[in-house]
């Protein structure tokens, strides 16, 4: 299908925590793969491709939703703890991205969590692909 000629894709940086809440709002029922997850430990890099949702596009018309390829990095990660989360290679779905005492936690689908310990937060999100109309729409977020 065409994709809309108003779309532009997103290159956000986040730092503290009220940015964290805007990366956590475009990236509400992200499609992420275990294995398209990685922790270069040597460089304090964590990364992981998702397949995120146009929530910003779309503003709340559903029909104006797309989905598009993104990379979700975080710098200055110290040690990364991935509860539940290689116990099955199910596709996985982010609900949340929050700062804590310096742990950036990212939570998923079935109560699992990938705990980052960071020295600071330093976080980029970037659309790489171009967007497409997905298969199945997911309902809207009502935290707002």
């Amino acid at each position: 299908m065409e994709i809309r000629q108003n779309w532009s894709p997103v290159k956000l940086k986040a730092v503290d925590d009220q940015d964290l809440q805007v990366f956590s709002q475009c990236l509400f029922e992200a499609i992420v793969l275990p294995s398209e997850i990685n922790f270069e430990q040597n460089k304090q890099r964590f990364a992981m491709a998702i397949e995120r949702f146009t929530w910003e596009h779309a503003k709340n018309e559903s029909h104006l939703l797309m989905q598009v390829l993104s990379i979700l990095v975080i710098n200055y990660v110290e040690n990364v703890d991935f509860k539940n989360v290689y116990n099955n290679h199910k596709i996985k779905n982010i609900l949340s991205i929050s700062n804590i005492d310096n742990n950036i936690l990212i939570m998923l689908n079935d109560n699992e969590v990938i705990t980052l310990k960071v020295k600071k937060c330093f976080c980029l999100l970037e659309d790489i692909g171009k967007p497409i109309y997905p298969a199945i729409i997911p309902a809207y977020s009502k935290n707002d």
